[in-house]
């Protein structure tokens, strides 16, 4: 059986069939899918080979580098925080990251993801917010969390460019809206606040923002709809490789007879509760 595609299967996949197509863009440096190969295995030289997680922290730029170096070298990788412990076992084949949860529901742990789960996740997203080749992404989010790391993943699959940003600053973002062509963009409920508190518009390349990581606030929804944001209000977990569900209103239509707006702990015009998911896989 042939084995899952892999983070930097894929990047090397991207490179062949778009090798001059933007991967990865900062505030001061861009790569295309060739260049960015030859950076990470760069990095990939300097990593030993091992099952023991290689643990980082550091800049989101030096955490996206040791993701996809690892995936070269067939190595685990552990993106952490200061706060977090540390994995130093020797870990099952397959296992390609392990991250820690967000700590809603007691101390952070680290999941362990193949690459099996993390693709999985990735094709499902992409399929389901039409992530396409040439698309951007602006990946805010901290990359020793799901949400920030699992957009690397999509957009390698998918042949799309990755905007990423130092964390979240509202004047930023705001900023790169308006000057790049970005097409999706994931947040949560607080940094959508700041973002309409300063004014920032939404750009007409801009078709999909995933708001997740906490409740979505009707208020809050109805005022950045108004404004013309194109929300997706996304429920997930570190142990799904990020998204479980997300809204989609031509989905809704579909599905529920007459077409039902989007409210708050529903999915599909049901409500959603802690059982239907498990709280927390275990």
């Amino acid at each position: 059986m042939e084995s899952p595609p892999s983070l930097a299967r894929n990047l090397c996949a991207a490179a062949t069939r778009w090798p001059q197509a933007l991967a990865l863009r900062t505030a001061d440096r861009h790569w295309t899918f060739r260049q960015w190969l030859g950076e990470v295995a760069t990095v990939a030289e300097t990593i030993e080979t091992s099952r023991r997680p290689l643990t980082a922290s550091g800049a989101s730029l030096d955490l996206a580098r040791y993701a996809f170096a690892c995936s070269l070298k067939n190595r685990p990788f552990q993106p952490v925080d200061r706060a977090t412990q540390a994995a130093d076992e020797p870990l099952p084949s397959g296992i390609a990251l392990v991250i820690a949860t967000s700590g809603s529901e007691g101390a952070p742990r680290g999941v362990m993801l193949s690459d099996a789960n993390l693709d999985a996740a990735a094709a499902a997203a992409n399929d389901h917010l039409s992530l396409l080749p040439g698309d951007l992404w602006l990946d805010c989010l901290p990359l020793h969390h799901i949400g920030g790391l699992s957009i690397l993943w999509r957009c390698t699959r998918a042949g799309a460019g990755v905007l990423l940003h130092e964390g979240f600053a509202a004047e930023a973002v705001a900023i790169s809206l308006a000057n790049q062509p970005v097409t999706h963009l994931s947040l949560v409920p607080a940094m959508l606040a700041r973002l309409l508190d300063c004014g920032a518009r939404p750009p007409g390349s801009l078709r999909h923002v995933l708001v997740g990581g906490a409740a979505l606030a009707r208020v809050l929804h109805d005022r950045a709809t108004a404004a013309g944001w194109p929300l997706n209000p996304s429920y997930g977990m570190s142990e799904t490789s990020a998204q479980v569900a997300a809204h989609r209103a031509s989905i809704v239509k579909a599905f529920v007879k007459g077409g039902q707006p989007w409210r708050e702990r529903v999915v599909f015009g049901a409500a959603v509760t802690r059982q239907d998911f498990g709280a927390r896989l275990r």
